[in-house]
């Protein structure tokens, strides 16, 4: 996500840059008052979190696009938290291929009757 968001496809970018423009949102401000307005009902609701997991998760040449341009608006934040959690990410990895193959603990022995 981290490459596709900084090399994203320019004529997909520029259609949603084009779109966004045509609704009144050009950064995360007007994004923000335009939201404020937005009314959904439950099931809209849970449709448009799926769409929002499905654009997330599956590297599609429009979720680059959208990411590349919440980058830009957030001034360059959203690359540095998923730079973040892709460090969390590779060091939970590192911790569980640890404690799997390579942790032994020590074995207590107890002495009954004693």
């Amino acid at each position: 996500m981290l490459y596709g968001m900084s090399n994203p496809p320019e004529p997909v970018v520029q259609q949603f840059k084009d779109a966004l423009r045509d609704e009144g949102v050009t950064d995360l401000d007007s994004y923000t008052e335009k939201a404020k307005d937005v009314r959904l009902d439950w099931l809209e609701l849970i449709l448009g979190t799926l769409a929002v997991l499905f654009i997330m998760v599956v590297p599609t040449e429009p979720g680059y696009a959208l990411f590349s341009i919440i980058n830009g608006w957030s001034q360059g934040w959203m690359a540095h938290f998923m730079t973040v959690i892709l460090v969390q990410e590779i060091e939970v990895l590192g911790l569980v291929i640890y404690f799997r193959y390579f942790y032994k603990p020590k074995v207590i022995q107890t002495t009954e009757g004693v």
